[in-house]
């Protein structure tokens, strides 16, 4: 019968002919190439580990890998007596073969696949009998899991693909058919000011203001003409309202009825239609909400699955302060930094257009004319926000800002683009925030 060491995937054959390869004349070359593939946990045995570790420090202190440099650098670390002195160097680095050095590479990747596979399945499988999760986040791990390992794109650092996707949108503006990939909010007077109408695949737009002014209302707007009017896929994370209040808040914006009118039974037959008719358009749409995670990997975890299984385009997170986080790990200025900082890399990774919404400070909820300090919490939303929105009610108050036209009552709100990472910053403009109806224009 075989122990259970033996069923464990490993080749610790190529691992030593590839320590040995890297050894060989214009090893820093050589280490480059294997380094983009492996890192010193991807190797079974320890010892191995730990030359691989010494030889990833000789090439960056900008040395080439000999007998003298490793055995040199083992006892700066103090690590030669772990692997047996300098004949247990030698025996570990003395093994020339034939096999290439990528070729062994990619068989000591695989091997590290394996296992990774099989620890993680077998804590989901204990997860399971233990019932300290649920099976739909189990689920969402595995899959993120299977999706990483699968990934292979950050291996490939050639331009050439999006030299192509440049050439043919430069051939497209000459011939003046170029189609910006942005994500419109409909809202005109915005969208002129942003860079090639709208926010970016990949890029973060944070909405700032005061409590109660609307920023969640705006949001849902815009993800609402988007699938409505562009047939986009979008991800709700309402950290703090339910399923079926986001539903209300879109369908209202929809429909331009507002739901005290319904409750008080005062709709008019023409409401009733554009009722119906909104439903019926809310119903074709593709949206997905999320009211709960454990913390933003959770958070990126789902909006991976999402994005996989139904092309998400469109990711609002609401809001930025309410993402839950490891207060023996971090300050809250550190969880905000590490939040903001995992999002925007959600951006890129999923290539997705993110609409991030932020509190602002207690100074900033008294001041006229929001400043990027006045973000809550953290000086690095502004480092990692593509675009940044600040929004207050025209003189400071709601009652103030109230304003009417033949529409009827709305809030004249102010709002500056106080980040525009292509495009011009610091250019102000007004909303009109219809209440009664959930709108902004």
């Amino acid at each position: 019968m075989h122990s259970e060491a033996t069923k464990i995937p490993k080749n610790t054959e190529a691992e030593r002919e590839l320590l040995s390869n890297l050894m060989l004349e214009d090893s820093s070359s050589r280490f480059d190439d294997v380094a983009q593939i492996l890192s010193e946990k991807d190797f079974y045995d320890y010892k191995h580990q730990i030359i691989f570790r010494c030889m990833h420090a000789i090439v960056q202190a900008g040395n080439e890998i000999d007998e003298i440099t490793l055995s040199e650098q083992l006892k700066k670390d103090g690590s030669l007596e772990e692997i047996g002195g300098y004949g247990g160097m030698l025996s570990i680095t003395g093994h020339i073969g034939m096999v290439q050095h990528k070729l062994c590479a990619e068989t000591i990747k695989e091997k590290s696949r394996m296992r990774q596979l099989i620890r993680s399945f077998r804590l989901s499988v204990e997860a399971l009998q233990d019932e300290k999760k649920d099976s739909t986040q189990i689920s969402a791990e595995v899959e993120d899991l299977l999706l990483s390992i699968n990934d292979q794109s950050g291996h490939e650092k050639g331009v050439q693909e999006a030299l192509s996707a440049l050439r043919s949108d430069f051939e497209d503006m000459l011939n003046g058919e170029y189609q910006p990939e942005v994500i419109r909010t409909h809202i005109g007077h915005l969208d002129d000011k942003l860079s090639e109408g709208g926010i970016g695949m990949g890029e973060v737009m944070v909405i700032a203001a005061p409590t109660s002014c609307g920023k969640s209302q705006l949001a849902l707007n815009i993800a609402t003409r988007s699938m409505l009017n562009d047939a986009k896929s979008c991800m709700v994370f309402s950290l703090e309202m339910p399923k079926k209040q986001v539903v209300k808040r879109m369908l209202h914006s929809l429909s331009g009825v507002n739901p005290r009118r319904i409750r008080d039974r005062l709709v008019s037959a023409e409401e009733r239609i554009s009722l119906d008719k909104s439903m019926k358009q809310f119903e074709a749409m593709k949206l997905f909400t999320s009211h709960s995670v454990r913390d933003v990997d959770d958070l990126i975890v789902q909006a991976r699955t999402m994005k996989r299984k139904h092309d998400v385009q469109v990711i609002v997170v609401d809001y930025l302060q309410l993402v839950p986080w490891d207060g023996n790990k971090f300050s809250k200025v550190e969880a905000v930094s590490d939040i903001s900082h995992k999002i925007k890399q959600m951006a890129i990774d999923l290539n997705v257009a993110v609409i991030l919404l932020s509190q602002v400070n207690r100074e900033g909820a008294k001041s006229e004319g929001l400043q990027l300090y006045h973000l809550r919490d953290s000086g690095d939303i502004e480092n990692d926000a593509d675009i940044i929105i600040m929004m207050w009610p025209d003189g400071m108050s709601m009652d103030v800002a109230t304003r009417l036209d033949k529409t009827g009552e709305y809030k004249n709100m102010i709002y500056n683009v106080a980040k525009n990472r292509e495009g011009e910053r610091d250019i102000r403009g007004a909303f009109q925030f219809y209440n009664n109806m959930g709108r902004f224009y």
